[in-house]
Parts: C-alpha cells; sequence; structure tokens
C-alpha cells in the first residue's frame, strides 16, 4: 500500500467513524437531525455546495432532506436552523426562544450590557418595550394623522429632489441615497416628536454614521461569523475598532441631542415625547430597585434610540431601493397601482395612510415588496438552557437561527416565489390574504418595534410616488441585476432609472 493509498484509507475510515458517532450522539442525546459535520468547518462545505452565493437558500434546501429543525454547525458555532413559516411562528411564541443571540462588538453598541431593544435581556426587554411602545403611541407613534404630518414633509422634500433631476439631468436617478436621510427622519420623528432640515448638519452626521455602520458590520458576515475567535486575535483586520469608534461617535451624538433637550427643561412638568417621557421617568422617584435604574438609565434610552434607528431607517431605505426597482421591472403593476389610486381617490389630492383600507391592490404590492425583498433573511436567538422543541433537545447556549426565507420563498406554499406578484394576496374578491405570512418582522412575542413607523413609511412614499411620477428603465433594453448584496440588511446593486413627472 502507497504513502497515498494509506493516508486515503486512515481518513476514509475516521470519517466513517466520525461520521456513525454523529449519528449515535443526535439519536442518544435528541439533537435535531442535520447533515455531517466535518472536523474545524463544521457544515460549510454542506452550505456551500447547496448555495454558494446566499446560506439562508443554502439552509432552505438543505431543510427539504434534514426537516424544518435542523442541527448544524457554522464553522466553529453550533446551531439549530429553523425553517418554515408554521414551525418559525410556533418557535418565536415560546419564552424560551425570546433571547437575543449577541456578540461582544454587537454588544458594545450598548455599552457592553443587555439593555435598549434589540440586544435587551428578556429581563430588560419587556418592561422597555412595554414602556417605549406606551409611550411612543400615546405621543403620536400610530396615529394616523401624527405619521401623516411628518410623511408628507419628507414626501414634499423627496418630491423637490426629483423635480430637480429631471431639470438638471433628464429625469435620470440613482435611488441608493434617495431615502436615507427621509428614513432616519421618520425614526427620529417617531421618538423625538420633531423632524430635522434635509441640510441640518445633525441629521447628516446621523445618516453617515448609520450608513457606516451597516456597511462596516456586513464584513463580519461569513467567515468571522464562523469562527467568533477570529475577531479577537485579527480586530483590526475585520474593522471591530472601526465599529466600536462608530458607536461611540454615535453614543456620543445621542448625548448631545438628549442634552439639548434636558436643557429645555419642560420635560420635567409635560414631556411631549417619547424622549421627554422617557427622561422624566429617569429622573423620577418611581425608580428605586435595581433592575428598574437598568431598564430606565441614560445607557439604556440611547440604546433604545440607537436601535429605533437601525430597525426603522436601515430597512426602510433599502425597501423604498427595491421598490423603485421592481416598479419599473413591472411596469404592469406600476399601472394597475395607478389606476387605483386614480379610481379610488382622483386626481385631487395624495393618498393619505387613512386610504389604506380602500386600496387593496397597493396593500398587495406592499406585501409582495416585503416578501420579495427579505431584507433580513435570518433572525439569530439563544437558548440558555436545554430546551425541548417537538422530539428534540436543543442545547443550552446553542445559536438558533431563525431561516424567514424560508417561509417568504416557499416553494410549496407560493407556487412561483420568485416571481413578483402582488395578486398572490389577493383573492377573487379584492379581499387581502395570506398577509399573515409575511414575516419580515418576526412573528412572536419579541416582533420588531419599528414595524409600524415601516408599513406607513413604506406605504405613503410608494403610492404618493406613484401618484405623481412615472419610474422606467433608465435606457432601452436596460437589464436589472436583482440579486441581493449581503450586509446586516440586504441591499439592492446600484442601479438607475429614468423619473417622468404626472401631476
Amino acid at each position: 500500500m502507497t504513502l497515498f493509498e494509506s493516508v486515503l484509507f486512515y481518513l476514509t475510515v475516521t470519517l466513517t467513524l466520525l461520521w456513525v458517532y454523529q449519528i449515535w450522539d443526535r439519536k442518544n442525546r435528541r439533537l435535531p437531525p442535520g447533515p455531517f459535520q466535518l472536523p474545524l468547518i463544521g457544515s460549510i462545505l454542506q452550505i456551500v455546495l447547496a448555495d454558494n452565493k446566499y446560506p439562508f437558500k443554502a439552509v432552505y434546501k438543505l431543510s427539504k432532506k434534514y426537516g424544518d429543525v435542523m442541527s448544524l454547525k457554522f464553522g466553529s458555532v453550533n446551531a439549530v436552523v429553523i425553517n418554515g413559516y408554521d414551525t418559525i411562528k410556533n418557535i418565536l411564541n415560546q419564552e424560551d426562544f425570546l433571547n437575543r443571540f449577541d456578540t461582544d462588538w454587537f454588544l458594545h453598541r450598548s455599552f457592553g450590557k443587555r439593555i435598549g431593544i434589540l440586544a435587551a435581556s428578556t429581563e430588560v426587554w419587556r418592561p422597555t418595550r412595554r414602556f417605549t411602545m406606551r409611550n411612543l403611541r400615546d405621543f403620536g407613534f400610530g396615529k394616523k394623522h401624527f405619521q401623516q404630518k411628518f410623511l408628507d414633509t419628507e414626501m414634499h422634500d423627496l418630491s423637490r429632489l426629483l423635480d430637480q433631476a429631471i431639470e438638471q439631468n433628464n429625469g435620470v436617478i440613482e435611488p441608493h441615497t434617495l431615502f436615507r436621510i427621509p428614513s432616519v427622519n421618520i425614526a427620529w420623528a417617531s421618538a423625538a416628536g420633531s423632524r430635522f432640515e434635509h441640510t441640518d448638519p445633525k441629521i447628516l452626521k446621523l445618516v453617515s454614521l448609520m450608513s457606516e455602520f451597516t456597511s462596516t458590520a456586513s464584513i463580519l458576515d461569513g467567515v468571522p461569523a464562523a469562527f467568533p475567535f477570529l475577531l479577537r486575535w485579527f480586530p483590526s483586520f475585520f474593522s471591530i475598532q472601526r465599529l466600536s469608534d462608530i458607536d461611540d461617535e454615535m453614543h456620543q451624538f445621542l448625548r448631545t441631542l438628549l442634552s439639548d433637550i434636558r436643557g429645555r427643561e419642560t420635560y420635567k412638568t409635560d414631556p411631549d415625547s417619547f424622549i421627554e417621557a422617557f427622561l422624566q421617568h429617569m429622573e423620577s422617584d418611581k425608580i428605586i430597585s435595581p433592575e428598574d435604574r437598568e431598564v430606565f438609565s441614560e445607557e439604556s434610552l440611547i440604546s433604545t434610540l440607537y436601535d429605533l434607528f437601525l430597525a426603522g431607517s436601515d430597512t426602510t431605505s433599502a425597501s423604498m431601493t427595491f421598490a423603485l426597482m421592481w416598479l419599473t421591472m413591472y411596469p404592469e403593476v406600476q399601472e394597475k397601482l395607478r389606476n387605483e389610486l386614480e379610481t379610488v381617490i382622483g386626481n385631487g389630492r395624495l393618498a393619505t395612510l387613512e386610504d389604506k383600507l380602500s386600496l387593496p391592490y397597493a396593500r398587495a404590492v406592499i406585501l409582495e415588496l416585503h416578501r420579495h425583498n427579505h431584507l433580513v433573511p435570518f433572525m439569530p436567538r439563544k437558548v440558555y438552557k436545554d430546551t425541548a422543541y417537538d422530539k428534540y433537545i436543543i442545547p443550552a447556549d446553542t445559536l438558533v437561527v431563525v431561516n424567514l426565507y424560508s417561509a417568504l420563498m416557499d416553494d410549496d406554499f407560493w407556487g412561483d416565489p420568485q416571481n413578483f406578484r402582488p395578486s398572490r394576496f389577493l383573492d377573487d374578491k379584492n379581499n387581502i390574504i395570506n398577509a399573515e405570512r409575511i414575516i419580515n418582522f418576526a412573528a412572536g412575542k419579541r416582533n420588531c418595534i419599528g414595524e409600524i413607523i415601516a408599513e406607513s413609511t413604506i406605504f405613503a412614499f410608494v403610492t404618493q410616488l406613484v401618484q405623481k411620477y412615472d419610474f422606467l428603465p433608465a435606457k432601452d433594453g436596460q437589464v436589472f441585476n436583482s440579486d441581493k448584496i449581503h450586509g446586516g440588511v440586504l441591499s439592492a446593486h446600484k442601479y438607475q432609472i429614468k423619473v417622468r413627472r404626472r401631476v
């Protein structure tokens, strides 16, 4: 036997024994099934073979063989991946799956603590969310007239930019930066009850920080996520220090804004926004216990505001960038939407949030945008104790990855998920159907706090823009790249379209 044959023989025997052991171990410990895990790299080879571009597509394909609850190993990280609408909905409504998965670099956003919204422990998240939602609603968040006031102002500024493009550049625009300031402004307005002018250095600084955080954090996908120890060994290579610096700049920026609000002192007796209500409560004699002081602190408020910007602004801006591309790629959808708007509303005014229930096709278009975009396909959770689900045991400290993509692009349910077809959300009587399956904002107890902001903003922008403008390819025979760019939020490749004024 040659040296090569000997090595091959012993390698085959070793891998076979390892495979047999994994089967026995999973059965003995009641672990979910999954593909064979190689030393060092875990399941990465099988993931790459299933789809070498998008991990969320790969694990969806693997779930066809191994089931909706599946064991994987992302390099050195043990994980259980959840696929399928029914299973996801069931998992996300269980207490044991409410905790977020976090890392050192992510926790730095919240001062290394599990506070705020996104990184908060379950114990902190509940009172923080309860107070946040109650006061956001009390001061206008979720009230249509309050939202409409700010949406109309942002739409006016958007229209001015588009009209300038028509006059100066024959209507050709590149939408990628178009919605960043409006999205951040609306998120700020929901918390502070006021907005910035688009030329204000404060909003420009805020947008710059948010954009840099998103682009820098995207570096941490892939290899660093599978081998987190590399972040400790090579922090400069993976821009960990720059992320920390961005967090520190954001903390200081928000401290300055809070200082300005404190300087007015009216918040002590007559708060008129979520931020002022939080400051009043934080400084009141109601905060007695250490637990209360952790929830109602300046660090907690800053972390919550940071989370609101991340949850609302990035997804809204990315959604609208995709929306203009889909409407241009599918002119029949754009025209049908416009016809509904003209029939229901006429040409004398623009659509408002009050019109939403009267515009079923517009609602279907928004639902299809959410389904097709799936901007955050993976939702990471973590179990902190051995947790039973169905016939399986998920070990303590396991990463639980909820694959939202598997529900939004389910071949069996949707039939033609790759097609952009809003009519799939309408029955033969023009009633909305299947809206509950759009789980971009999650489908359980810990759903996204920015859902109402994002939903209202996208509805208002899409309907009013289609009323006012035609969206056309920038050149004849233009082919759009509808693939998505990896990042904390999936984004569109840069493209150009042509805008033509209607009214």
